[in-house]
């Protein structure tokens, strides 16, 4: 038996419709005049870091200011261990993080400082062992286990908006150098004296007093060009 099958209603009207709806699609292509317009705003990426913000005049950083606090441990003097412990504890009323290098002497009296205001301190520790830290600086708020040795230096640095040095030895002295060679807001109090040979360079600001240091730092970073 045959069958013969009869075209559906819906399938007729359909048939009829193609021949209308390839030469509309035909003429869409041909158009040389169609463009898509988007109202979306463009593409700017954002800053990788916060730290790739310059500061507004007259203001500081968006993001919480890091300042670091160097100078000797085991060989720190009692004036150093004072005044470090009053900067420490200036760094915490202001505001700020007090950021140090893990150890003890001027990096645990201005550690205890910034703490008995209720601030942050950061320890950027040379041993790959947390405990050996917090052995000599005990009272850091957080500790970072770096591992690198005195090459934690460099880490502390450039993790720092400004740099304050309490008294000198040849730690300090390479941390002075790699803030000075970044163009660091640099104030010292009581360093060795080097000769720079008229070097173009942004010389660290020489302080006589814990005070001084103080008001240079904040006030040198209030005073950032926009």
């Amino acid at each position: 038996m045959v069958r013969s099958e009869v075209p559906s209603t819906a399938a007729m009207r359909l048939k009829a419709a193609r021949p209308s709806t390839c030469r509309a699609w035909a003429s869409w292509r041909s158009s040389s005049s169609r463009t898509i317009t988007s109202t979306a705003a463009p593409y700017r990426p954002a800053p990788t870091s916060a730290f790739e913000r310059p500061p507004r005049r007259g203001t500081l950083p968006s993001v919480k200011t890091q300042i670091a606090v160097i100078g000797p441990g085991a060989g720190a003097s009692r004036r150093d261990l004072a005044d470090a412990a009053y900067i420490g504890r200036e760094i915490a009323r202001r505001g700020a993080v007090l950021m140090t290098g893990g150890l003890g002497g001027v990096m645990r009296a201005a550690t205890e400082g910034a703490v008995d205001l209720g601030g942050i301190a950061v320890s950027l520790a040379p041993d790959p062992d947390p405990q050996h830290s917090l052995e000599q600086n005990p009272r850091a708020t957080v500790v970072v286990p770096t591992g690198i040795g005195q090459m934690r230096n460099v880490l502390l640095v450039r993790s720092a908006h400004a740099v304050i040095a309490v008294g000198c030895n040849w730690g300090t002295l390479t941390e002075i150098g790699l803030a000075v060679r970044d163009e660091k807001l640099t104030v010292c109090l009581r360093p060795w004296r080097i000769q720079t040979d008229g070097a173009r360079i942004r010389e660290p600001l020489l302080a006589e007093t814990a005070e001084e240091a103080v008001e240079a730092v904040f006030g040198g970073l209030t005073r950032a060009p926009a």
